[in-house]
């Protein structure tokens, strides 16, 4: 594996160097009327816009993975709310389940029957 890594290094090194001495011919680039024009060989222009293009892209990148990551963020928080309501509403039901045998005991009634609506009962 290794030596696939620096054969494939050293190709495209060869391509690169190959590229660069067959595009040394200057380029004028003139970025507004008016400016001193910038005299560049070609290959520097070319190398230069492949590197912007990367910084783009890794920024556009880490710009959608921080969008995915405050989502989740959000979403964990809206989860963990839920999840403590759902504790909260758990904990009343047990209680009223718990008065309401309390209840029926109480009377000395059947405690199965006592989840029964009145208008069941009559």
């Amino acid at each position: 594996m290794r030596f696939l890594h620096r054969l494939l290094s050293f190709l495209v090194a060869i391509i690169i160097i190959a590229f660069s001495v067959m595009n040394r011919h200057d380029i004028t680039l003139l970025w507004a009327p008016g400016e001193p024009a910038i005299v560049l060989p070609l290959y520097i222009i070319f190398f230069a816009g492949i590197f912007f293009g990367l910084i783009a892209a890794a920024y556009a990148t880490s710009w959608l993975r921080l969008k995915a990551f405050t989502r989740a963020r959000a979403a964990e928080r809206k989860a963990g709310g839920l999840e403590s309501e759902r504790t909260a509403l758990h904990e009343e039901v047990t209680a009223l389940k718990a008065d309401e045998r309390h209840q029926t005991q109480s009377e000395g009634g059947n405690p199965s029957t006592s989840l029964v609506s009145e208008g069941e009962k009559s």
